[in-house]
């Protein structure tokens, strides 16, 4: 079996891209632990039969809480769809990227 490990952010609001990612990888046979950093208000991604796991990708200490979690499993695919914004913008045009 080929597990696939889908981090992802937001506040329980999974959505777009790694929503779509969790639905065609576990359509397709595959074990998905999907991430949130409130894994109780990720309604869609449970929907998909992944295992959901509490990930705040801000957070070391919760990073290396999942490390922890997950010491013993076998990963085969790693996609990292979590990102941070960077500063409050409000929108990305707005951004210094110097």
């Amino acid at each position: 079996m080929t597990i696939a490990i889908i981090l992802m952010g937001g506040l329980g609001l999974v959505v777009g891209i790694g929503l779509a990612l969790a639905r065609n990888f576990s359509d397709a046979g595959f074990t998905v632990i999907g991430t949130a950093r409130d894994p109780e208000e990720a309604t869609e991604l449970k929907e998909t039969g992944a295992r959901l796991e509490q990930l705040d990708v801000t957070d070391q200490a919760s990073v290396d809480a999942m490390a922890q979690r997950l010491a013993d499993t076998r990963i085969d695919i790693l996609i990292n769809n979590a990102g941070i914004k960077g500063e409050d913008s409000r929108d990305m045009a707005s951004l210094d990227l110097e």
